[in-house]
């Protein structure tokens, strides 16, 4: 990507080569992110602590292009106070409020932690990396 970056310094239409080093580092942090979280992910082999959180509330986001589904729960693991997160659909049709959702935090294989949620007695669904 660098030589890329540097045969195109003098491109016509550049602002300037501050803004393609800009541009480089930004795209260049991204990836490096993205990779770490698979790695993170994908090499961590452990189990994994269950824990079974209640449900405070939930909600439904529809927007144009997008549908999500959080839950609202009380502070659990790593997370302090009440958070929310993300869950599949088939999560949040399966939860009512005030019934547990089974949070199974790992450490990740580079020492980032991260979860999977699920209704309690189900299969967990994979989620991004939280905090």
């Amino acid at each position: 990507m660098l030589p890329l970056a540097w045969g195109v310094r003098n491109a016509p239409g550049l602002a300037s080569p501050g803004v393609m080093l800009a541009a480089v580092t930004a795209c260049a942090a991204a990836y490096g992110y993205g990779a770490t979280s698979v790695v993170d992910i994908q090499l961590d082999f452990s189990a994994g602590d269950v824990s079974q959180v209640q449900v405070l509330d939930k909600h439904e986001y529809a927007g144009r292009r997008s549908h999500t589904y959080d839950l609202i729960l009380p502070a659990w693991g790593p997370r302090t106070g009440q958070n929310s997160i993300e869950v599949s659909a088939a999560t949040y049709q399966a939860v009512n409020i005030g019934d547990n959702v089974c949070i199974t935090l790992h450490p990740g294989a580079v020492g980032l932690p991260w979860f999977t949620s699920a209704a309690c007695g189900a299969t967990a669904s994979a989620v991004p990396p939280g905090p």
